[in-house]
């Protein structure tokens, strides 16, 4: 009798405290949360992979980072490695020598959209403005300016032709060493957890907007990544939203449409100093 009223009991107590660590469990995090919230702040709080100088140039910029272009100024201004840029494209003696003594005072030296776009249209034709830019542009343009790249592009393969497979196979052949393909979003916040702990360095995203629900119609735009906390990385940039968390498997079905421009799909752009 003690043992069956035991037994019957036990049962009674772990049903009780098994739904008590039910009710008591932390709600799921919605696919997109905004910085500004107070989600949006406890997640950056909590977070431990990030980076600080990104959050800092962001609030310091002073126009949206949408396009490649100017994804690449707030990322090489918040690395304080405009100053080079600058330098190597100095047109006069005069202006380097002015430059040099900036560096010298210690003063900070940034990079404008202007002078990027200037630069981007002396090296790549026919792509003076911001609009209608590809991952792969800003992979050349990224290179041009002296930095290291490595490229990892999106696939999501059930909704690709053969054609477009070949393509993309072909695409990474040419530069293997720099370029690979993510078939998953594991992955990807593997990617980004390793590559946001690189010193001197940052990365940039492209991906369709309309698949994070922002816009209606297909947007393919760039943002900084600043942050990851657990499945969810902090996009720096989503129009009037401003900064986001974005759960990764959100983000990487954003990443795997095929980009009308370079004919392949889009992906992550890891952007560092070479020492």
């Amino acid at each position: 009798y003690f043992i069956i009223s035991f037994s019957s009991r036990y049962k009674v107590v772990n049903k009780y405290i098994k739904k008590e660590m039910h009710l008591s469990s932390p709600p799921a995090i919605p696919p997109l949360v905004e910085f500004r919230s107070n989600l949006g702040q406890q997640l950056w709080n909590e977070c431990t992979i990030k980076s600080q100088q990104m959050m800092d140039q962001y609030f310091e910029y002073d126009q949206p980072q949408l396009s490649g272009p100017a994804s690449l100024v707030m990322l090489i201004n918040a690395i304080n490695v405009a100053y080079r840029i600058k330098l190597s494209n100095a047109k006069t003696e005069e202006e380097a020598e002015i430059l040099m003594k900036k560096v010298d005072q210690g003063l900070q030296i940034t990079l404008s959209l202007d002078e990027m776009l200037e630069i981007q249209t002396q090296y790549l034709n026919n792509t003076s403005k911001e609009t209608g830019f590809s991952m792969p542009q800003l992979e050349l343009l990224a290179m041009h300016l002296g930095f290291g790249t490595f490229l990892k592009i999106a696939q999501n393969e059930p909704n690709l032709s053969e054609s477009q497979l070949e393509e993309i196979d072909n695409f990474i052949a040419k530069d293997s060493g720099s370029r690979e393909i993510f078939t998953n979003a594991d992955k990807f916040k593997e990617f980004i957890s390793e590559k946001l702990l690189v010193r001197v360095s940052g990365i940039i995203v492209n991906y369709d907007q309309s698949i994070l629900g922002i816009s209606e119609e297909p947007k393919n735009v760039f943002s900084v990544i600043a942050g990851s906390q657990g499945d969810h990385v902090l996009v720096m940039d989503n129009g009037q939203k401003g900064p986001m968390w974005v759960h990764v498997t959100k983000l990487f079905e954003a990443m795997a449409k095929i980009d009308i421009q370079s004919g392949i799909p889009m992906g992550a752009l890891s952007v560092y100093e070479l020492m």
